[in-house]
């Protein structure tokens, strides 16, 4: 009996690291459920499930101007606005971009800027059509130690869970950056 009390304690010894480490090592549910992540690169094709982006370029300035329904709007900053132009299409059935995020080389990620609504050809609000490319541009307003190294994130949904996301490795930013950048119909 007092073999088998030994074996017994032993066992149990044995399970409690074992089981601590399975406790620590187990994905949470956001992870198992996130989105399903689609790498790509500038200059080409990247196609997720609903929607494919190619991103020919960032542009940095400390001011952005355009012409908004008719009235000129002027945007300044303490950061940096990033203007992502890109190309942009549906895959299979018409949709929209609702997620455009800008991730930072300190994980924090950045949604698409609000102040700049209304140039005609954002991306947001898009219709997108199947085999159809679309050039856009996304405005990000972005703190100026975010700009290196980001990656643009993009999906159908606002927050993807089981859906594909692209994400596009941005690399390092443009040498120069404008001090006003006009947004205009077609850049």
């Amino acid at each position: 009996m007092t073999g088998r009390r030994l074996a017994t304690v032993a066992l149990v010894l044995a399970a409690v690291p074992l089981l601590w480490a399975l406790r620590w090592t187990t994905p949470v549910y956001a992870e198992l459920t996130g989105p399903i992540p689609v790498h790509g690169a500038p200059g080409e094709w990247v196609e997720g499930r609903q929607l494919g982006a190619k991103v020919s370029g960032v542009r940095l300035a400390g001011r952005l101007r355009a012409e908004v329904f008719g009235r000129r709007i002027e945007r300044t900053t303490s950061g940096v606005w990033a203007v992502v132009d890109l190309e942009l299409r549906a895959t299979v059935d018409s949709v929209m971009l609702h997620g455009a995020r800008w991730v930072g080389p300190s994980g924090r990620a950045y949604a698409a800027s609000r102040r700049v609504e209304g140039p005609p050809n954002l991306a947001t609000g898009l219709t997108l059509q199947p085999g159809l490319a679309r050039k856009a541009i996304l405005v990000f307003e972005l703190p100026a130690d975010e700009v290196a190294d980001g990656e643009l994130r993009l999906s159908a949904l606002p927050e993807p869970r089981l859906d594909s996301e692209i994400r596009i490795a941005l690399g390092a930013p443009p040498s120069s950056r404008a001090v006003t950048l006009e947004l205009s119909r077609g850049g």
